[in-house]
């Protein structure tokens, strides 16, 4: 181990992105005592002990026009990452999702001969239109969390390992659902739980929100409804919408997906947490129209929910665009609680699916692989 103290630059954008950084960075400090790392992050970052420089994690979109109220913002964040880098001669540089950010930001990576690693690599292997020449010119390793991702990017000029995916690390405990309905003061009357995920953006709540909360007004006296808000941002700024017969907490969703009969979620990072506590889930998305015509030029998959882009078949329900009403959700509520068939049946592709994400331990390979090679 060298004397020379260690210093590494991790780059995360969304609050998925911070969530996955602040594991890494545990377990980077675990191996290397004599290390420091900064970055742009959120609270999971700051909280593992990263010096966060810049929060993006408020101004993340998704599609063309979401994104143009944070367009001038996120490039000035980007111009001081980019000064940031220059002037304080880090070993390694990760970046953890957030394609359009990263991407630039590794061109100055490349230019000062810092090591980059990607966490969470651009997801281009789902669209099917593009090769990774461009993506991989600025980059020197990828861990690949999907073995669809890694033969995708292996054929090219980097260096790449297939890590698994780090959320089987990251979901780990040992709670039962007692424990965790005792800890988080959950009223035990017998009604299933049905939890409600409205996503990490701005965008997300807008669009999702209010209808979920409909759906939890119709069906309040048949169902427990609970909702974790991802950020105390977004707890400040919705939870007093939420009326009382819905348990609100802030974080917690781990447990809570763990104690959920039934999860209505945003599309994203957290349909593959709830596949991997194999839980039946709807996934609802809505997007701007504009957005939605570019998509459908662009991508060539027939699913958004990454559990059904994995399995190549709709394994859970995906309601997106027009499709997204409270009454269809109501429709596959109905169907989950009183289709015996249809409900194992997702049970069973959920089992399949966990398989796929293996092997185990992905948090500490990248970690490792990281340390190892800057």
């Amino acid at each position: 181990m060298s004397n020379k103290k260690k210093k590494i630059f991790l780059s995360a954008g969304e609050v998925s992105g911070d969530v996955h950084g602040g594991y890494l960075a545990d377990k980077l400090f675990e191996y290397e005592k004599n290390i420091s790392i900064h970055g742009i992050g959120g609270d999971n970052m700051k909280k593992a002990g990263v010096k966060i420089i810049d929060d993006l994690t408020k101004k993340n979109s998704v599609g063309i026009v979401e994104g143009i109220p944070y367009f001038f913002s996120n490039l000035i964040s980007l111009f001081h990452a980019k000064r940031y880098l220059k002037k304080k001669e880090f070993d390694a540089v990760v970046f953890i999702d957030n394609q359009g950010f990263n991407l630039n930001l590794a061109k100055t990576t490349s230019k000062e001969n810092i090591k980059s690693f990607y966490y969470f690599a651009p997801q281009l292997w789902l669209w099917g239109t593009k090769k990774p020449e461009k993506i991989v010119k600025n980059l020197d390793h990828i861990l690949a969390t999907f073995k669809r991702e890694y033969e995708f990017y292996k054929g090219s000029d980097i260096e790449i390992d297939y890590i698994g995916h780090p959320l089987l690390e990251e979901l780990e405990n040992n709670y039962s659902k007692k424990q965790i309905i005792d800890d988080l003061k959950i009223d035990e009357d017998g009604k299933k739980i049905i939890s409600l995920f409205p996503g990490s953006r701005n965008q997300e709540f807008k669009k999702l929100f209010p209808k979920y909360l409909k759906i939890a007004e119709k069906l309040k006296n048949k169902y427990r409804f609970v909702i974790p808000f991802a950020s105390k941002y977004f707890f400040d700024k919705y939870s007093e919408a939420v009326p009382g017969y819905i348990n609100i907490f802030l974080n917690n969703s781990h447990k809570i997906m763990k104690i959920s009969d039934l999860i209505i979620l945003s599309s994203g990072t957290a349909t593959l947490e709830a596949a991997i506590y194999e839980k039946p889930m709807i996934i609802t998305y809505k997007v701007s129209k504009v957005t939605e015509w570019i998509a459908r030029k662009i991508v060539k998959i027939n699913h958004i929910g990454m559990p059904n882009i994995l399995m190549n078949k709709e394994i859970v329900p995906e309601l997106i665009q027009e499709d997204f009403t409270v009454e269809k959700v109501i429709s596959f509520i109905n169907k989950f609680f009183n289709d015996k068939k249809y409900y194992n049946s997702t049970m069973d592709n959920l089992s399949k699916l966990k398989k796929i994400l293996k092997p185990d331990k992905a948090v500490s390979n990248a970690a490792k692989i990281i340390l190892e090679r800057c």
